[in-house]
């Protein structure tokens, strides 16, 4: 994902990944919290390039935040989760 933020000008700032097992199931979910920024046409096509993906990504939760300066990039706060 840092290679994919990488490429559409999206900062990678941190990550954590957390295995859970789906109950009743053989399969394990994966879900990963990352911390970017970047200006909003970036993270707009990295969000975009992330729904295309051909494997099997979901977008948990997205969260977009702003500091008060003018030209300050935005922070992305992502959860992401695969099976």
């Amino acid at each position: 994902m840092s290679l994919l933020a990488r490429s559409h000008d999206v900062v990678f700032q941190q990550s954590s990944t957390t295995p859970e097992t789906v109950r009743d199931s053989s399969l394990e979910r994966l879900v990963v919290n990352y911390g970017l920024s970047g200006e909003w046409d970036d993270v707009q096509q990295f969000i975009h390039a992330i729904e295309v993906l051909p494997e099997f990504v979901v977008i948990d939760n997205l969260s977009l935040s702003e500091s008060g300066a003018g030209n300050s990039p935005l922070s992305l706060a992502l959860t992401v989760s695969t099976y």
